[in-house]
């Protein structure tokens, strides 16, 4: 396969990963011991959040397949390293919660809020990168501007704005404290930029690969820096947490960066068999074990090879729903990558 030619994207991008291996004895202990010592919001202990199915090898796989230009890849995990990576390999570096945090937060952590809000830290990273959770697949070939555009700054894909009354409603603090801890998180972000920035931010963060820029995203800490001290002491997802990465694309649209709206495919229409009904359709995100539709969205993405898509596991997904999803992605993403021993 051939890579694409960009004259005018010679800026290298990094590819970061954030890891766990929830059958490893020793990380087990050590999140048997932190659960003693702490009150946690069942939300943030839910299996789901710490199962290991090997989508990240079905994603670095789908990395080397459709974005072959990428510089190098970092895993961040928790002393561990996936079973079947290839140690020999040069493009893919292991980066120890350790390293990161360096004496800053409460460690260990199993709080993916907390961690993705250290990304930055990775020495050496490169100052354009792209953030992926290991649910996360590139589904064809793209290219760097898809990404960024031509002087480096990190397009930002979203949903379509919401209703600005409705929006509003959901940061009051009545509102928020009865929310699901993710939403209750992501508009915790989103009340901050309302108050900071005097900007409310209607649209919604899409769960895709999120490209940033390293100089920015460190800005932004800085910019928020006490509020962010405080969520590093949350060693699971809290009540009073808030989605750092959403509060950088907020920080960054309020700023000025428009955002491309990305709508995605959700069931099987005729108008999808038209381009003009496909204008700005380009992800899949599937619920395992909650979305009904999950047959027929792989077939979608069989289909129409949308940019990336996202299977997500959840409380309620099945050991045959998971069977289903690798046996699904291993068809998608057959080839062995050089990362694989």
């Amino acid at each position: 396969m051939s890579v694409i030619k960009e004259i005018d994207y010679n800026f290298p991008i990094d590819i970061v990963y954030t890891w766990v291996d929830d059958t490893d004895p020793k990380w087990r202990n050590k999140k048997k011991e932190v659960l003693k010592n702490n009150s946690v919001n069942i939300e943030a202990n839910e299996n789901c959040r710490f199962i290991n199915n090997d989508e990240l090898l079905f994603s670095i796989r789908s990395i080397y397949k459709f974005c072959p230009w990428f510089n190098k890849i970092y895993i961040v995990t928790d002393e561990q390293k996936p079973k079947w990576l290839d140690e020999n390999n040069n493009d893919i570096i292991i980066i120890d919660h350790k390293i990161i945090f360096n004496n800053i937060g409460l460690l260990p952590t199993f709080n993916s809020n907390m961690i993705e809000s250290r990304i930055h830290h990775i020495p050496n990273l490169s100052e354009n990168y792209i953030y992926l959770n290991d649910d996360f697949f590139i589904g064809r070939l793209l290219t760097k501007s898809f990404f960024f555009y031509p002087d480096g700054s990190p397009k930002i894909y979203m949903t379509k704005t919401k209703p600005f009354r409705k929006v509003l409603n959901r940061i009051r603090s009545k509102k928020l404290i009865k929310q699901k801890l993710y939403s209750r998180n992501l508009n915790f972000a989103r009340k901050i930029i309302f108050e900071r920035d005097n900007k409310l931010i209607l649209n919604y963060p899409i769960h895709n690969p999120k490209a940033f820029c390293k100089s920015q995203v460190h800005k932004i800490e800085n910019y928020f820096k006490n509020i962010i001290l405080k969520t590093l002491t949350h060693q699971f997802r809290h009540n009073d947490g808030i989605y750092f990465l959403a509060l950088c694309l907020f920080h960054l649209i309020a700023k000025g960066n428009k955002p491309i709206i990305m709508k995605p495919y959700r069931n099987k229409k005729i108008s999808y068999n038209f381009s003009f009904f496909r204008k700005n359709r380009d992800f899949i995100y599937i619920k395992l074990g909650i979305d009904p539709l999950f047959k027929i969205k792989y077939e979608l993405i069989k289909k129409f090879n949308p940019a990336f898509f996202c299977i997500n596991d959840t409380n309620l997904s099945t050991n045959t729903d998971r069977a289903k999803m690798v046996k699904f992605l291993t068809e998608y993403f057959p080839n062995r990558s050089i990362a694989e021993k």
